[in-house]
């Protein structure tokens, strides 16, 4: 894992690490908080001829896993 590979220099950046994720989660929230309204008004009604289209949080949550699990993997 990452602390095996950077030993002491980790620690020293680890600060750095969490302010890096702390920074991109604000952004991610205050973007799906200025986008959502506008992506509420474009909704399109559906009729019965639609093609169902799969849940997208279980599919984009079963990939997240797959790729974390590939990459703690890698990381061994």
């Amino acid at each position: 894992m990452k602390f095996k590979k950077r030993g002491k220099d980790f620690w020293v950046e680890f600060e750095l690490y969490l302010a890096d994720l702390l920074v991109g989660l604000v952004v991610n929230v205050a973007l799906v908080g200025m986008l959502a309204p506008y992506a509420r008004s474009l909704i399109i009604k559906t009729s019965e001829e639609d093609i169902p289209v799969p849940p997208l949080v279980k599919s984009a949550s079963l990939w997240g896993m797959i790729l974390f699990c590939l990459k703690i993997l890698h990381d061994f």
